[in-house]
């Protein structure tokens, strides 16, 4: 399990319980922000964070008119399965199963408050950040390759007034309503696929979003990459994660072998439902 850090309100967040559900809603500064970001990703996001308009204006809120901000945004959506609240507005917390817990929705604020950190961490330090981060997971790297500068900025500018980090940032965290009732505790993470869909509709979500986020596309990759690697690396598994072949191109692809093995049967095991020959035929297709 990741380890677990703090995150502090800045003020009394509100609290609703309902069932087995707790939503605790409220503000936090763009120097707590860094925490989440160096402890969470997006793998419970359906979709791959990238860099556009989207982030640009983001980032130009927080430029020009940084008060503005908690008005324009919904913010940040986060759900972990344990937590521990703390005095002073402060939880612990940390996800235990990383493909459903994290951060659910606002990957593109997220990813758009990290460049913005980022640059600013550079730019005391007289550099600037690679033209190449387009992504999330290009992000990422960049973040953890530069985590000292940024560590040491956000020292320096913590509890300054006017600093270009002395922003707050909207953040709704979902957790249990009863970590020591397992059954609720399970009932809660089983809640969670719903929950990230039901929020990320603003954009319609694409079936294969859907159902990659659901793992049934995790045996055909897996095949796909014990076969040609770089061939599998040319696939966008995830909606907007890069790749020139899209999975629901594969898909269709899938069905010219398929129509050469034998009729559809129940299988016995089915991780092994894709035949090995399925996939070196899909390899053949793509070059």
């Amino acid at each position: 399990m990741p380890e677990p850090f703090i995150i502090r309100f800045e003020g009394r967040p509100g609290e609703l319980t309902i069932g087995d559900m707790k939503k605790i809603s409220g503000h936090v500064s763009g120097c707590t922000f860094a925490s989440i970001i160096d402890h969470l990703g997006l793998e419970a996001n359906p979709r791959e964070a990238k860099i556009g308009a989207v982030t640009d204006a983001i980032q130009e809120t927080i430029r020009l008119t940084p008060e503005l901000l908690p008005f324009k945004t919904k913010g940040v959506l986060l759900a972990v399965s344990s937590y521990e609240a703390l005095e002073r507005n402060r939880y612990r917390i940390a996800p235990v199963n990383q493909r459903i817990e994290g951060i659910l929705d606002g990957g593109h604020n997220t990813l758009a408050i990290g460049m913005y950190i980022l640059n600013k961490a550079l730019e005391a330090d007289d550099q600037k950040i690679s033209h190449k981060v387009k992504n999330w997971e290009e992000f990422k790297s960049s973040w953890k390759m530069n985590h000292d500068i940024v560590e040491e900025y956000l020292v320096q500018e913590k509890g300054k007034t006017g600093s270009p980090v002395d922003f707050l940032i909207p953040v709704e965290l979902q957790v249990p309503a009863d970590m020591n009732d397992t059954d609720g505790v399970q009932n809660f993470r089983d809640h969670l696929f719903d929950i990230c869909e039901s929020r990320n509709n603003n954009v319609e979500l694409q079936l294969s979003a859907k159902v990659h986020q659901n793992g049934y596309f995790n045996e055909l990759e897996l095949m796909m990459r014990e076969h040609n690697e770089n061939i599998a690396d040319r696939i966008e598994w995830k909606t907007n994660d890069g790749g020139a072949v899209k999975v629901q191109d594969l898909i269709a692809l899938s069905w010219i072998p398929l129509q050469l093995v034998d009729p559809v049967h129940e299988a016995k095991d089915p991780e092994k439902i894709f035949n090995p020959g399925v996939s070196r035929v899909l390899c053949k297709s793509i070059q």
